[in-house]
């Protein structure tokens, strides 16, 4: 499990000092219900260890201190009639698509070599369109990281 949470936290770097957390709080309706918060603290192995098994729900923050991104993510918060295959036949090559924890998706871009986060939000918002949920939400949430 440690070699794969190392993957992770080298495939999800962001921002250095900040993550989110999520922890479930009550999964009798459709979406999972809970807790979530901003943690100003490094995202650490440990923890993705814990997101892996399940433990806890975490959010790597795609954009750095310097307002760069190696990678960026459309969430699609739909849970009924979503169908993955379908969504998958729209997308560009190259992008990954996965079904969320609440039964939505997130359609993720990565990046060889970090690019400006209004770069990569113009991307995102093209990606979220052509997939026909143009208001899903775009991470990173902003284009500039004010501290």
């Amino acid at each position: 499990m440690f070699e794969l949470a190392v993957e992770f936290n080298r495939i999800f770097a962001g921002h250095e000092n900040a993550h989110g957390e999520f922890r479930i709080t009550d999964t009798s309706g459709i979406k999972a219900k809970g807790k979530a918060q901003t943690n100003r603290s490094p995202l650490k192995i440990e923890l993705w260890e814990s997101h892996l098994k399940g433990e806890v729900g975490i959010g790597a923050i795609p954009i750095t201190e310097s307002s760069q991104c190696t990678w960026g993510a459309v969430d699609i918060d739909q849970y009924d009639g979503l169908g993955l295959e379908t969504l998958s036949g729209l997308l560009p090559e190259g992008l990954v698509l996965c079904r969320s924890k609440s039964g939505g998706a997130h359609i993720f871009i990565f990046v060889q070599t970090p690019t400006t986060a209004a770069l990569m939000r113009k991307k995102l918002a093209l990606v979220a369109r052509a997939v026909g949920h143009p208001n899903a939400e775009l991470f990173p949430k902003q284009e500039v990281l004010v501290s």
